[in-house]
């Protein structure tokens, strides 16, 4: 489960040792007219990236139990469906995915017979597994590699609907692929080129978002790196200054740029997040909330 307070708590400003008696601005106000373009180095955009061995953690499909039809054995506010992002193509046409899907059985006798999904936008329809079968209770399916979809906006998240079809029954769902996915990452900074960059509160925006295990999807071990991947954005050296559960990462949505405080405390991951675009901000904390561990 993902919480959020607004604005940001000061993480940078502490760890930067930056003054912080200017208040930093509300991601949720309507974006005012864009700051002059700020002296940093923007990413070029990857024509391919492809998945490396630290996987981007898993998100929370959102599924309505309400409207569901047919059979009344399953019970749907029981079935977990999850979603990561694993394998992004950008190329001049745009940016494309493909992501792994899994359901997850919490019923505590019945079987999710045969679970498919038929999405909507193009009646395609993906058995979960991969082949026909039953996921038994506390047990859980996945499907690889799912796709390509692309993304109709740029910097903006999208929404690939379809239904959940089991056996006699099925149940509408919605992956919010995240905006994230679009973003770039920036190399070659240092932590004194950040602090110089922050140190003009008036040109950020900020949020903070703390992210709970709920079901250990994902070890704390590989949080850092699993969610400066998930940001696509590059880690900065020393960027936790002495923390070895901390991290400092730089990556761009085009010409706004970006840049994400990481840090693990007490099983719980802490994202700072900080953009000279608020819209960004939002985006960038509304994919984070979905974040399941």
């Amino acid at each position: 489960v993902a919480t959020s307070t607004n604005p940001i708590g000061n993480a940078f400003d502490d760890l930067l040792g930056l003054p912080t008696s200017t208040p930093a601005a509300n991601p949720m106000m309507s974006m005012a007219a864009p700051a002059p373009a700020m002296s940093m180095p923007v990413a070029a955009p990857t024509m391919q990236q492809s998945e490396s061995s630290v996987a981007t953690p898993w998100m929370k499909a959102s599924v309505k139990p309400s409207q569901a039809s047919g059979s009344p054995t399953v019970e749907w506010a029981k079935v977990l469906l999850l979603y990561r992002v694993s394998e992004i193509s950008k190329t001049t046409s745009g940016v494309s995915v493909l992501v792994d899907i899994r359901v997850q059985n919490f019923m505590e006798a019945a079987a999710l017979n045969n679970p498919t999904l038929k999405f909507k936008h193009d009646g395609a329809t993906v058995m979960i597994g991969g082949t026909t079968g039953a996921v038994a209770p506390g047990a859980f399916a996945e499907t690889a590699r799912t796709g390509p979809f692309t993304y109709s906006k740029i910097n903006s998240s999208m929404d690939v609907k379809g239904d959940l079809i089991v056996a006699g029954s099925s149940v509408p769902f919605k992956l919010a692929l995240p905006m994230s996915a679009q973003l770039n990452p920036v190399a070659g900074l240092s932590m004194e080129d950040v602090a110089t960059q922050l140190a003009d509160a008036s040109r950020w925006t900020s949020n903070t978002v703390k992210v709970e295990p709920t079901l250990s999807l994902l070890p704390m071990t590989a949080a850092k790196a699993a969610f400066g991947k998930f940001l696509n954005a590059s880690e900065i050296v020393d960027g936790g200054m002495g923390d070895p559960n901390a991290g400092t990462f730089a990556c761009s949505a085009g010409i706004d740029q970006v840049r994400v405080l990481i840090k693990i405390k007490k099983g719980t991951v802490k994202v700072d997040v900080k953009s000279t675009n608020a819209a960004v901000v939002k985006s960038i904390s509304s994919d984070l909330k979905k974040v399941v561990l």
